[in-house]
C-alpha cells in the first residue's frame, strides 16, 4: 500500500502510535517499519511516566529513557514525538518539572505538541524560549545525522561539579554543509531528583565557569566552536536564543573552551 501512495504522493508520511520502547519488545520490523522514510512516531506511553509507580518518573532515569530512545527512533529514520506528563496538564506541571522535559525532549530530537504543554518558555527565570532554540538550531538537536555516543566515549570531558550532568548528552553530528561536529550538552541537574515534588521550583545556583576539552578524532583538532543557548548567558544578562563563538585553548593534545556559566541549559559544539 505505501507503495502504491507513494507513487502519486511521494512526499506523503504515515504516523504511528504506540511507539514507546515498552511497547516495542522483541518487535525490531515494526519499529523499523513505522520509522521507515520519516514516520511520525507519537509515545503516549511518557504521559504517565510521572507517576511514582513508573521506572522513570526520576528525572536521571527519565533523561536517560527519552534521549536513547530518540536516537533510536532517529537511526531508524523516524521522527520522535514524545507527550508531556499528563498530556500536558499544567495545573499539574509546574515550571520546573515543564523545563526538565523540555530539555530531554529536545535533546531526543523530539518534535513536541503545541497547546498541550509544548517546550518551556520563561524569560523572566532566565532560562529564555525552548522552542525558538529548538528551531533556529534544529540542526544541532534534531538533524538526521546526529549520533548519540556512550557514557564511555573519550572524545569529550568536561569540568564541573557532578551535578552538571553532560556523560550520557554527547553526540557526534554533521553540519549543514558536511563537517565533522562533536556536541555536549551540560544541564544543571534538578534539586529535586523526583517529577512533580519540587512544587516552588527550586532550583541549582549558577555555576561557575565550566572548561569542556575536546580531544579531537583521527588525528584532528576542531577548529571553531560555538555555546548554544536559549537561556542567559551569566546571570546577570537576560535570555537569548543566540550561539557565540568560543575561544579554543589547546590543552592534553586536543582543544578547550570555556563556559562562562551554566544556569540550566547550554550546549557546546566543536566542529571540524
Amino acid at each position: 500500500m505505501k507503495e502504491l501512495v507513494a507513487q502519486k504522493l511521494p512526499e506523503f508520511t504515515y504516523g504511528y502510535n504506540y511507539a514507546s520502547p515498552e511497547e516495542n519488545v522483541d518487535k525490531p520490523l515494526t519499529i523499523a517499519e513505522k520509522c521507515r522514510n520519516h514516520g511520525w512516531l507519537l509515545d503516549e506511553a511518557s504521559i504517565g511516566y510521572h507517576a511514582k509507580i513508573s521506572p522513570f518518573h526520576t528525572w536521571d532515569v527519565y533523561a536517560k529513557r527519552m534521549v536513547e530512545w530518540g536516537d533510536k527512533v532517529r537511526q531508524l529514520g523516524g521522527i520522535y514525538n514524545p507527550w508531556p506528563f499528563d498530556r500536558g496538564n499544567m495545573s499539574t506541571n509546574n515550571d520546573i518539572d515543564w523545563l526538565q522535559e523540555s530539555i530531554y525532549h529536545l535533546l531526543s530530537g523530539g518534535r513536541v505538541w503545541f497547546g498541550v504543554g509544548g517546550y518551556a518558555k520563561n524569560n523572566s527565570a532566565l532560562y529564555g524560549d525552548f522552542s525558538r532554540l529548538a528551531f533556529r538550531y534544529n540542526n544541532i538537536y534534531s538533524g538526521w545525522d546526529l549520533r548519540l555516543q556512550p557514557e564511555n566515549q573519550t572524545s569529550i570531558r568536561v569540568k564541573a561539579p557532578d551535578t552538571v550532568w553532560w556523560k550520557r548528552f554527547v553526540f557526534t553530528n554533521k553540519s549543514l554543509d558536511g563537517k565533522d561536529q562533536d556536541i555536549v550538552h551540560l544541564v544543571n541537574s534538578p534539586r529535586i531528583l523526583d517529577a512533580e515534588e519540587n512544587p516552588d521550583s527550586k532550583v541549582r545556583p549558577p555555576t561557575g565557569p565550566v572548561e569542556v576539552v575536546c580531544a579531537g578524532h583521527n588525528g584532528q583538532k576542531p577548529v571553531k566552536a560555538w555555546l548554544v543557548m536559549g537561556e542567559s548567558l551569566t546571570p546577570d544578562a537576560e535570555p537569548k536564543v543566540q550561539a557565540l563563538p568560543l575561544e579554543l585553548k589547546n590543552k592534553d593534545g586536543g582543544v578547550s573552551v570555556t563556559v562562562p556559566s551554566l544556569l540550566y541549559f547550554k550546549t557546546v559544539v566543536f566542529e571540524y
